[in-house]
């Protein structure tokens, strides 16, 4: 920490800028709070397009990770997930060999 020191004095007005690697959903969401917070980000992506990868996606958010991202997207952003994202359904359930609940 001692590297630190001193560094809002002789910095104060300046913006902290932070490059963040990889353009996941944890990359981007750290993005999104970093932005928020007044920093200037920037993030790097290995893959070349949004849509490089075509092998589709499956992503589940616990509650923890969804109160994150709430917090951390804007309005809009948050409002947008949540209209796209999938009904998770009733959950989890069990039957024996013969198929009784």
């Amino acid at each position: 920490m001692d590297r630190l020191a001193g560094w809002d004095e002789h910095n104060r007005g300046r913006r902290l800028r932070v490059l963040v690697i990889g353009g996941g959903i944890g990359g981007l969401c750290l993005a999104q709070g970093l932005h928020r917070a007044g920093m200037d980000v920037t993030v790097f992506e290995r893959d070349d397009a949004p849509d490089a990868r075509t092998q589709g996606y499956r992503l589940n958010i616990e509650p923890v990770g969804s109160e994150a991202l709430h917090h951390c997207l804007p309005s809009a952003l948050w409002d947008r997930f949540v209209a796209t994202a999938g009904d998770p359904g009733p959950g989890m359930g069990f039957s024996t060999s013969s198929c009784d609940c």
